[in-house]
């Protein structure tokens, strides 16, 4: 039987409602249901790996389990083995061992599991999934990213088994909030965007010239007090054509764009891009002159305070 977590184990021999309570605090919001005589045979492994969390799970009876929505998170959900009958919006099918889905924040899932289901999840917080999109230079026309609710055999999606067996094992011997674990939840989120389906394209396909000038103008000139007035002079449009132009391409305006590229780059640097002296001196460097609103943007764009970035850095 594939394993995935070996060395963290948090509950042996329980109560299928205890396990249930543990997934409830810890990856996402859920009802369960008890379907027959339960024994006490639930099993639960857990480590949470920076912002990211991890967990496998067999409940060890016949349960139902009903999310209505997941919260501000997204989940990369892999049978270890047997199968459950997956119920969503599209309608119901059977989700089995080696198969993997992504599950998104809103969705509505009701899945049965037999006593043999075991399973492993990723638990992705959505401010982590959208920022790494805008590293990737992905974004939608709707209002959030969404993964198609596609099942994929694992073996067949790029060697991301291989890799998940690599991050487990990174996650249980290395410093939870380490440089290291930030660097493999990169790769983690960057492979799930790159390898399964979702509404997000590649923004810079149909850039027209001027634009895309601009937008390379902006990336080499993050230090810089970037105005909408030198915008329009060095694209030769209108103020009504360059927000136009945003919309369509980028869903934000022209100031969130710059503010949004130079909080990245901020970010960047302190995860181990650059050398960092002082943090409220970093902010200034790149025009943000009030430092305390700029660490409540910071906080905002990426769950946590530029200081707690750094410490994670650091240790």
């Amino acid at each position: 039987m594939l394993t995935l977590l070996k060395n963290s184990s948090i509950l042996t021999r329980a109560n299928p409602v205890e396990a249930s309570s543990f997934v409830l605090e810890h990856i996402g919001n859920h009802e369960i249901k008890l379907l027959d005589n339960f024994k006490n045979t639930a099993s639960l492994d857990y480590r949470q790996a920076s912002a990211l969390s991890i967990c496998q799970i067999q409940y060890g009876s016949d349960v139902e389990i009903c999310c209505e929505t997941l919260g501000d998170a997204y989940h990369l959900q892999f049978m270890l083995s047997g199968q459950c009958e997956w119920t969503d919006e599209q309608g119901s099918a059977k989700f089995v061992t080696g198969q993997m889905m992504m599950v998104n924040p809103d969705q509505y899932v009701k899945q049965i599991y037999a006593k043999n289901v075991r399973k492993f999840i990723v638990k992705i917080p959505s401010t982590i999934m959208h920022n790494a999109c805008d590293k990737l230079g992905l974004s939608t026309s709707e209002h959030a990213l969404k993964f198609q609710m596609n099942k994929y055999n694992i073996n067949e999606s790029e060697n991301l088994l291989s890799f998940l067996q690599l991050y487990c094992t990174e996650a249980e011997y290395v410093d939870t909030n380490s440089n290291v674990i930030e660097l493999y939840n990169d790769i983690m989120v960057n492979k799930i965007l790159t390898t399964l389906s979702h509404n997000a394209e590649y923004r810079n396909k149909d850039y027209p010239a001027s634009f895309e000038f601009l937008l390379n103008y902006i990336d080499n000139s993050l230090t810089e007090d970037i105005s909408l007035e030198y915008m329009l002079k060095i694209t030769y449009t209108s103020q009504r054509s360059l927000y136009m132009l945003f919309d369509k391409y980028l869903k934000c305006s022209p100031k969130q764009y710059v503010k949004n590229r130079k909080l990245l780059k901020i970010n960047e640097i302190i995860k181990g891009g650059g050398l960092v002296r002082n943090i409220s001196e970093l902010a200034i460097e790149y025009g943000f002159y009030n430092v305390g609103r700029f660490a409540k943007e910071y906080k905002d764009k990426f769950g946590e305070l530029p200081s707690e970035t750094l410490k994670k850095r650091n240790n």
